[in-house]
């Protein structure tokens, strides 16, 4: 077999003997025979010593003609038992048959040298990995031998699957970005730490930390300073906390401590107010300054829960608590809040298929003008009428239907009902009447608002200068460049708009001039304060800001004479209030534009 190896290349070919030795002398000719069989013997002693099986097969049948002594090591065969023919096919494991074979097919001179890894079966069953090294020789564009090394890898596949496994289940139980544990992780420990806590008659403390503004940051500086900024505020969480603390991240921007081995629950206050002022600290992410704060919701082991799922659940009712009440806050959990937020569940999940049972109506505050006391206006309130609940106030479920999206269905549905029954009130001879609608963040904020408002007249048909879209301060101000786009696309169609609750918000007067505006709408919390020196000067402010910017004044909320005076002697314009009227339902309105029927100026 070695002196095969030697002349490896010709296997079809007879052996040709030199013409020089043809010359020599029969001593010369055994000296030299004798001399190729030992380097034979040396090279086959050589072949058997490499760590892996020698093997040599013919290119057309792929049928091997040598195979080492290490065969019988690594797969416990013969080398003979490999020169039957189909041996190899035979002991592939199943799963790499078709792969092996491909490795072996479509040789070519560009590509002499090939290696891949797959399995055979050896003799006690086991499933061996193994490199193959492959060689070609190729003699006038076709195969002429082939040769290569087997190498048995299946310990470095076991380690590397071992590795794989750890890195598994470390994605498995740490965030990627963060490197922080995770949800997962979260669950585990907490569990662990409530039975510690259970034994040793401790307190645990869970703490719910959520940012505010990523998502501003993210569409304003882009996603990677967004997650720069995850990654920083992680490592401040960590150098505030204690030895024993663990801090996980949750889910999107909310992060979870656990405190444990707490002697007094009011040490979670401390570590709360240690996090808000970290947080606040600016950070400086690739040449920007980022400024954010957070809110904590705090639950308590075992006050506020003796289970993992019991105790994050409360912690997430003071956390929505805390954000409510405003930026750096914590709360403590208590059970009004699991109440409160009980309700809020059961609102969020009747307001899906409140507007299809037909539970909302509209009702109407008539808008007065001050010099005559004419009706020239109304706006239109949004109603709920649960049939368990009752009548929910729109204090309650707005906000709820804001954050939960669902304040765009519903605000469309008022859109196209206050329309169309302001233009049957139009088809009943009290043209020029006006409506305001109220619209959400959420709705202007929609690529295709306008075009919404534009099929809700073209369908109702109300004359678009009869419709005033009512805004808030503060949503103006979020994004004031595509507000002014879109209030300019509106306002070519002749809608006219308001600012509502004026003077609640941070507009200034050279920002309010950007704004294609036709009226102000004085808050009644101003209104209420008519009388006072701080709401006299308010109030008298507003009105002399309107006017500088030829708008009209509506006042809400007033329910006295002495306001209204104050209002009329002031240059107000009109007035909204229980003084006039209450917010009433169509009929009811109907009533009094049938009372004052006065011709109204269109």
């Amino acid at each position: 077999m070695a002196r095969k190896l030697l002349s490896y290349g010709k296997p079809d070919e007879p052996d040709q003997t030199s013409p020089m030795l043809t010359r020599t002398s029969p001593e010369v000719r055994q000296a030299v025979d004798q001399t190729t069989d030992s380097a034979c013997l040396c090279l086959e002693t050589l072949v058997n010593s490499i760590d892996g099986i020698v093997w040599e097969a013919d290119p057309r049948t792929f049928r091997f003609t040598f195979v080492s002594e290490q065969a019988r090591r690594i797969l416990g065969y013969a080398p003979e038992d490999w020169l039957e023919e189909g041996f190899w096919e035979a002991h592939l494991h199943p799963d790499d048959v078709g792969l092996a074979i491909e490795h072996c097919t479509g040789w070519n001179a560009q590509s002499p040298r090939r290696c891949h890894e797959y399995r055979m079966v050896a003799r006690d069953g086991r499933a061996v990995w193994l490199r193959d090294l492959i060689s070609i020789e190729m003699r006038d564009g076709r195969p002429a031998g082939l040769r290569g090394i087997m190498v048995d890898i299946s310990e470095h596949r076991r380690l590397d699957k071992e590795e794989a496994r750890r890195e598994i289940e470390r994605l498995s139980l740490y965030d990627g970005m963060t490197g922080l544990p995770n949800r997962a992780f979260l669950h585990d420990r907490l569990a662990h730490a409530l039975k510690a806590a259970e034994r040793d008659h401790s307190h645990v403390a869970l703490l719910a930390v959520d940012l505010d503004r990523l998502a501003h940051i993210n569409e304003v500086l882009g996603h990677q300073i967004g997650d720069r900024l995850l990654v920083a505020v992680a490592e401040r969480l960590r150098g505030a906390m204690r030895g024993a603390d663990t801090v996980t991240r949750h889910v999107g921007d909310e992060f979870v401590i656990i405190m444990e081995d707490l002697a007094n629950p009011r040490d979670a206050a401390v570590l709360a107010e240690r996090v808000l002022d970290e947080l606040s600290r600016p950070f400086a992410l690739e040449g920007h300054e980022v400024n954010i704060s957070a809110c904590i919701g705090i639950g308590i082991y075992p006050e506020d829960g003796t289970t993992p799922l019991v105790l994050i659940k409360h912690a997430d009712v003071a956390l929505h608590h805390a954000k409510e009440a405003g930026e750096r806050n914590y709360q403590f959990f208590c059970e009004e809040m699991n109440r409160s937020s009980t309700e809020r569940l059961q609102i969020e999940s009747n307001l899906r298929l409140a507007l299809q049972r037909g539970e909302f109506h509209l009702v109407y505050q008539p808008q007065v003008e001050l010099e005559t006391g004419r009706i020239t206006g109304m706006e239109a309130l949004v109603r709920w009428t649960h049939p368990e609940l009752g009548m929910v106030s729109p204090a309650r479920f707005i906000p709820i239907a804001e954050e939960s999206g669902h304040i765009i269905e519903i605000g469309l549905w008022v859109l196209r009902e206050a329309c169309r029954q302001t233009r049957r009130w139009h088809e009943q001879g009290f043209e020029g009447l006006q409506v305001a609608v109220n619209v959400s963040a959420r709705q202007f904020r929609q690529d295709d608002f306008a075009r919404q408002v534009r099929a809700v007249l073209e369908e109702t048909g109300l004359a678009p200068e009869c419709l005033e879209l009512e805004l808030t301060e503060s949503m103006i101000m979020q994004r004031p460049e595509r507000v002014v786009a879109v209030m300019g696309e509106l306002r070519a169609l002749g809608v006219t708009f308001s600012i509502d609750d004026f003077g609640t918000g941070y507009s200034s007067l050279s920002q309010l001039k950007r704004f294609p505006l036709d009226k102000l709408k004085i808050d009644q919390s101003f209104t209420h304060d008519i009388g006072t020196d701080a709401g006299t000067a308010i109030t008298c402010a507003i009105i002399a800001l309107a006017n500088s910017l030829r708008l009209r004044v509506v006042a809400e909320g007033v329910e006295t004479t002495e306001q209204k005076r104050f209002l009329i002697d002031n240059g107000c314009h009109s007035m909204q209030g229980y003084l006039f009227s209450r917010p009433v339902a169509a009929s009811e309105f109907h009533a009094l534009l049938l009372m004052h029927r006065v011709p109204l100026a269109v």
